[in-house]
């Protein structure tokens, strides 16, 4: 870094490429660790390590001397500015099917424990008395929980665990038929329609 300042006579002409920037922040970076390490400070500084895995980063200099990984930077480069706006409609679309699965099966499944999937009889619980069992591990009983279930169907993960055990302990018909809907909406609309989209946008540019 140093025999590269001396030779573009200073900082300003060093710092106009972002590489050269980057290859100074790893130096500082890894010339802290060693201080740290040659004067023997207890303190946990593993984080300062990780950075110097950055250093694999510089591989993509390699992109200047190819002209085929140019172009294939600039078709990823193409389909990041399309990809962000897929995203936000992507996360406002989860976010709705989160609070409608919260405003219909909020606490309506108890499972005596977690690793069951079929629920506490309708006996043994009501709605004028403390819920007793837990609830399961996919659920919609708060936001976090309730955008990581739909996160979970719309990727295929344990979407059918999911429809099994809401649809299998609600208490009455309509339950099961919106249990049902519910589901089969969101596997629509987030796999086959908004997922689709996500890769037509990924193949469109390449």
């Amino acid at each position: 870094m140093i025999i590269k300042l001396w030779a573009l006579n200073g900082v300003s002409a060093y710092s106009k490429d972002p590489f050269n920037v980057f290859d100074a922040v790893l130096v500082v970076i890894s010339l802290a660790d060693l201080l740290l390490v040659f004067v023997e400070i207890d303190i946990n500084l593993r984080t300062i390590k990780v950075f110097r895995s950055l250093r694999l980063l510089r591989m993509f200099k390699l992109a200047k001397r190819s002209e085929n990984l140019l172009t294939l930077f600039q078709a990823i480069k193409e389909t990041l500015k399309d990809v962000a706006y897929f995203m936000l409609l992507l996360v406002i679309c989860i976010f709705i099917f989160a609070l409608v699965g919260m405003e219909w099966f909020a606490y309506t499944v108890r499972l005596h424990n977690i690793n069951d999937s079929i629920g506490i009889p309708p006996h043994e619980s009501c709605s004028t008395c403390p819920q007793p069992g837990v609830s399961p591990r996919l659920n919609f009983d708060d936001i976090i929980n309730s955008l990581m279930t739909v996160t979970c169907i719309i990727i295929n993960e344990d979407w059918n665990l999911v429809l099994y055990t809401f649809v299998y302990n609600q208490t009455s018909v309509a339950g099961k038929y919106y249990a049902y809907s519910y589901i089969l909406f969101v596997v629509l609309i987030g796999n086959f329609l908004l997922l689709q989209t996500f890769l037509a946008l990924l193949i469109g540019n390449f």
